[in-house]
């Protein structure tokens, strides 16, 4: 079906357009040649005039900086992936899930990479949020535990019998 499709530069280009994901050609310098209307939007950019250019790493973070970098100084140049938050272009914080593919020309020649970034905001938050709910709940589970090995400490008293059994309580109760 490809084979009888007119492939031009322009009929790829509506192709990716059509993504709701933020999709950038990006030079082996890490500077933005190119952004679909999609990623545009999701990046909340009005005018990609601006960025194009300007170097691909500049617009993160210092921890989704970095990964940008490392994706693309692989030599020889290889896929990755990563996550890291970045804001947009109107200062909304968010999470994105990127891919960086390396992109060669016809004859095998390294030119570039494609990237592509997926806002996986909602996922991370309910990710970020069930991990500190968590954390709450075991520390929550800790401090019942250790209650009731006092309780069972405070109630034996100074009988041997009920000594040893609250030391034993105590301990199975820390094991927890």
């Amino acid at each position: 079906m490809l084979e009888s499709a007119p492939l031009t530069l322009s009929a790829v280009a509506n192709v990716l357009h059509a993504s709701d994901d933020c999709v950038k050609l990006i030079d082996t310098d890490g500077r933005l040649r190119w952004m679909n209307r999609g990623g545009l939007c999701a990046m909340e950019i009005e005018d990609f005039d601006l960025l194009e250019g300007g170097v691909w790493s500049d617009l993160w973070p210092d921890e989704g900086a970095d990964k940008v970098r490392a994706a693309l100084a692989a030599d020889p140049p290889e896929p990755s992936h990563f996550t890291a938050q970045c804001p947009t272009g109107r200062g909304s914080l968010r999470w994105w899930d990127v891919t960086v593919i390396p992109v060669e020309d016809t004859f095998g020649a390294h030119f570039g990479y494609i990237a592509t970034s997926r806002d996986v905001t909602e996922r991370e938050t309910a990710s970020r949020s069930r991990d500190v709910l968590i954390r709450e709940m075991r520390h929550r589970q800790n401090n019942t535990f250790t209650l009731a090995a006092s309780l069972c400490s405070l109630h034996a008293g100074k009988d041997p019998a009920l000594r040893d059994f609250a030391l034993d309580m105590g301990t199975r109760f820390g094991a927890l």
